[in-house]
């Protein structure tokens, strides 16, 4: 496989995951598994040969699902972001319902931080989001004992960052903000903010749907575009 791997091992008393990352132009999630653990009791390691065995079925599972591209779709969805902020700075682990790590993320956001996370855009024949110092800067504020509140918060200026940042690489001045996490007050308002501050006119959802209810209507008005049987100015 072209690119580095990195591999993140956790042995807890009841649970053994692993994280397979794939280090090329920023990181990417390739693989990961999460099993019982065994021979481990307390935190410690009580019977090394049955945890051997057991790291070692592992790895060979892990090796079989990444040379057979098993359990590690590429995802170009913001929201999986989400997810893993919320669960690396210890809010949740687990959704029950499409976008509840992301809401308690959100819900979670102290008032008045601005700080943002350093990050770049990397250029090339496309401009790519490279996640990685963002990632590393998380962690260095959860070794400093930073609360949820404020990585929360400055994590989400992060990518309004992000957003103004991106905009300043093209000739336009009208940027249309639409997708599922601009169901985000905190982040719909912000980008709102800034991308005035730097010239740009911002435009978001007012009466269809910011996320997938917003598909729906999108099918219709290609539809209609193609068989123009509705005129959608009378709506």
């Amino acid at each position: 496989m072209k690119g580095d791997l990195l591999v993140g091992l956790d042995i807890g008393s009841s649970k053994t995951k692993v994280l397979v990352v794939e280090k090329k132009e920023g990181l990417r999630v390739i693989s990961k598994i999460e099993e019982e653990s065994e021979g481990v009791r307390k935190g410690i390691i009580v019977d090394i040969d049955r945890t051997a065995v057991f790291l070692k079925n592992i790895f060979f599972k892990l090796e079989k699902e990444i040379n057979k591209k098993i359990n590690s779709p590429e995802c170009v969805s913001a929201g999986r972001l989400f997810d893993a902020v919320s669960s690396l700075i210890g809010i949740t682990d687990h959704s029950n319902f499409e976008g509840q790590a992301a809401m308690k993320l959100e819900f979670a956001i102290k008032e008045n931080v601005n700080d943002f996370y350093e990050f770049e855009l990397i250029k090339n024949d496309k401009i790519i989001i490279d996640w990685t110092k963002i990632i590393f800067g998380l962690i260095d504020d959860l070794k400093k004992g930073k609360d949820k509140g404020f990585l929360s918060a400055k994590f989400h200026n992060t990518l309004v960052e992000v957003i103004v940042q991106f905009a300043k690489q093209f000739s336009f001045k009208k940027i249309l903000l639409s997708g599922g996490c601009f169901q985000n007050i905190y982040l719909l308002n912000r980008t709102i903010d800034r991308l005035r501050e730097e010239g740009f006119q911002p435009y978001w959802h007012q009466r269809i749907p910011t996320n997938d209810g917003g598909i729906s209507f999108g099918q219709i008005a290609a539809f209609n575009l193609k068989e123009k049987k509705l005129d959608f100015k009378k709506l």
